[in-house]
């Protein structure tokens, strides 16, 4: 995932439970806390990724109920309240995969106590594991 924020610059990131490693655009490659640091320097906080993970495929993150959730006309999900973020899905894609064309996400909007995430997936890369 790359990130940007209002500072300009960007910033490369992986997370999985457990860790979390950033490489900013001068190729500095930082992990863990010193990556977290980096990503609130960016951002001004950090990005819920365990939720994020779930909410970037258009699903709620499990462990919590949603608390509103609502569908466009057409079935898609349109908006979804979790963990006291509110995300707003604008677009989604049409995605091939080895199991078919699945419907994605494209770009959603998270707000949360006057924050705003705008997550935008221009390329998919779906593994069979």
């Amino acid at each position: 995932m790359r990130i940007s924020g209002p500072v300009g610059g960007s910033l490369t990131l992986t997370w999985r439970p457990g860790f979390l490693q950033v490489v900013s655009s001068r190729g500095e490659t930082l992990r863990d806390a010193e990556a977290e640091a980096a990503i609130i320097q960016q951002l001004g906080f950090v990005p819920p990724f365990a939720a994020l993970r779930y909410w970037v495929l258009g699903i709620p993150a499990p462990g919590e109920a949603p608390g509103a959730r609502a569908e466009a006309d057409n079935g898609r999900l349109a908006t979804l309240e979790q963990q006291q973020w509110r995300m707003l899905f604008e677009r989604w894609n049409a995605v091939g995969s080895r199991a078919g064309t699945l419907l994605l996400p494209q770009r959603l909007t998270a707000t949360r106590d006057g924050v705003r995430l705008r997550v935008v997936m221009d390329r998919w890369k779906l593994d069979a594991r």
